[in-house]
């Protein structure tokens, strides 16, 4: 995880208005399947739809990859 501030616009008076966020990747497992099911339909969900606030300027975006455990 690298966070990251960037520049999203001007407010009225001219003023730069900035943000903070993070890019970068993570791998977890899950133990208890049940519990492993209700995350994976959230996170395919959230890929969808994206987190948290300014997703209509392209903040937020999420992309999920499963991996076989085979």
């Amino acid at each position: 995880m690298k966070p990251v501030t960037v520049v999203i616009g001007e407010d009225g008076k001219g003023n730069l208005r900035i943000t903070r966020g993070f890019v970068g990747w993570m791998e977890f497992d899950i133990v208890y399947e049940k519990l492993k099911r209700a995350v994976t339909k959230y996170l395919l969900v959230t890929s969808v739809l994206g987190i948290g606030r300014s997703r209509g300027v392209g903040f937020g975006e999420v992309r999920v990859e499963l991996k076989d455990q085979s």
